[in-house]
């Protein structure tokens, strides 16, 4: 099982959007687990190595469409940050915006 509860092999991993498929599974679902070799050891991976920057591309979001990163700031911003920040590509890949929302509730 994936972070969607879906069942996919190994292979999944690097398909479309891999990247932010290896950051939501990784180390952290079934086949995160299982799939060690494709996700580097099984160990759990991540985008922090500098500065902020969001990824330039559509990811998918909890509602199953794909937006660009701006996407989380338009209509309703607190909700779709809560919805998909670390929870699915869009929440993975766009990390700055994601931020944004922690340092907002922090505050």
């Amino acid at each position: 099982m994936n972070h969607e509860n879906k069942e996919r092999q190994c292979r999944w991993l690097n398909l479309d959007n891999a990247e932010a498929k290896k950051l939501l599974n990784c180390g952290k679902t079934e086949i995160g687990l299982k799939c060690r070799e494709t996700c580097g050891c099984g160990e759990a991976i991540s985008l922090q190595t500098g500065p902020c920057e969001d990824r330039k591309g559509e990811w998918k979001t909890n509602e199953g469409d794909t937006r660009t990163c701006e996407w989380l700031d338009r209509n309703f911003p607190v909700e779709r940050r809560q919805q998909n920040c670390g929870l699915t590509e869009i929440g993975v890949m766009c990390q700055c915006k994601c931020q944004e929302l922690i340092q907002d509730t922090h505050e």
